[in-house]
């Protein structure tokens, strides 16, 4: 009997150790495809009209730049970066400033949008034709 008592209550521990009551998942912040399409589509027709050329994307992803998301978008020669935020929900919205630049298009510092209180700008790009241009879009 004595036994039996023991090994209930070795049996219960171990099944109160090895469940957990509390588990904690982080949720990520996501870009739905609609808006995705939105950003992407809107940029092409802007860039097209400023550059004098028709300008196309052909991937894009969304990143972290210390603890802040964008949405980088590449064509043939070019890669616009996007300041995005992030609302209740966590998804991610365009906060209406992007920066494109072939010179810079491999840096993660330069050529990134920022705003400067409310004035949308893009950080320096100091590599070969210095070529970082920024586009400002409704949001």
């Amino acid at each position: 009997m004595k036994k039996l008592l023991i090994l209930s209550i070795m049996a219960l521990a171990m099944v109160s150790c090895g469940t957990s009551s509390t588990t904690t998942e982080i949720q990520q912040p996501t870009l739905d495809a609609e808006t995705k399409s939105v950003i992407l589509s809107t940029l092409e027709e802007q860039l097209t009209e400023e550059m004098g050329f028709p300008f196309k994307y052909e991937s894009s992803e969304v990143i972290k730049i210390k603890k802040q998301y964008y949405l980088r978008a590449r064509s043939s020669k070019y890669v616009t970066t996007t300041l995005l935020g992030i609302n209740k929900d966590m998804a991610l919205f365009n906060l209406g400033v992007s920066c494109t630049s072939s010179s810079c298009a491999q840096s993660t510092t330069e050529c990134v949008p920022k705003w400067v209180g409310n004035v949308p700008t893009c950080t320096k790009c100091t590599q070969g034709t210095k070529d970082c241009k920024r586009t400002v879009s409704g949001s």
